[in-house]
């Protein structure tokens, strides 16, 4: 068994690995695509769309967290999909493959965004949920990991992808990345929030486009 600074410096390491495309499969430069990424939800809420977050198992837990934290700090309106008799309805009735694409049939319309987040990058009903925002007109940010070759690695509007070989430290990873990204749109919004409460004692409300540069 390993110590515990040989276990942090192996999740370091993973965590070192990160790649991000762009949906032409051009790699974009790590920081270069976070802020891809922060430009894509500040778009959401700029435009009072809505982020759904989806992933099974480990994910699944990922994806609750983050859209936890996304909307009690920052105002932006997310959604998943892990209401146990909406779940087990549509499992029953469609089959499980399609426990996210037929909520986001029904909910999703152009301009939401979806986060998907799948270790194994080739679950069929991550798969199937992504095409089905992708023909809506959402953008797509996945999360993957393990397989550099994976399905939904290729599929995103933005992908981001961690060389772990585990389920485990790929959670790990991708909640630790999602963990950066929630921290730096708290940032923003609070800096936007703050700005608006100085102004608003000269009857100004500052309208424009947050950049976070």
């Amino acid at each position: 068994m390993t110590n515990w600074q040989t276990h942090i410096n192996e999740i370091k390491d993973i965590l070192l690995t990160l790649s991000v495309r762009d949906k032409n499969g051009h790699i974009t430069e790590t920081d270069t695509g976070f802020k891809q990424l922060q430009n894509y939800t500040l778009g959401v809420l700029e435009r009072k769309k809505t982020i759904y977050f989806i992933g099974n198992g480990g994910s699944a837990s990922i994806a609750n967290e983050a859209s936890a934290n996304l909307a009690a700090n920052t105002g932006i309106h997310t959604e998943t999909f892990y209401n146990f008799s909406l779940l087990t309805s549509i499992a029953f009735d469609s089959g499980y493959d399609e426990i996210f694409a037929e909520p986001l049939r029904k909910r999703m319309v152009a301009g939401d965004m979806l986060v998907a987040i799948c270790s194994s990058g080739e679950v069929p009903n991550i798969l199937l949920a992504v095409k089905e925002a992708i023909n809506t007109g959402a953008t797509v940010c996945t999360f993957s990991a393990i397989n550099s070759k994976n399905t939904l690695r290729s599929l995103g509007t933005l992908n981001f992808y961690v060389s772990a070989e585990t389920i485990m430290d790929a959670n790990l990873s991708h909640m630790e990345i999602m963990n950066w990204w929630i921290k730096h749109m708290i940032s923003i919004v609070s800096w936007q929030e703050d700005i608006n409460k100085r102004y608003n004692q000269y009857n100004y409300r500052y309208e424009g486009k947050f950049t976070g540069n």
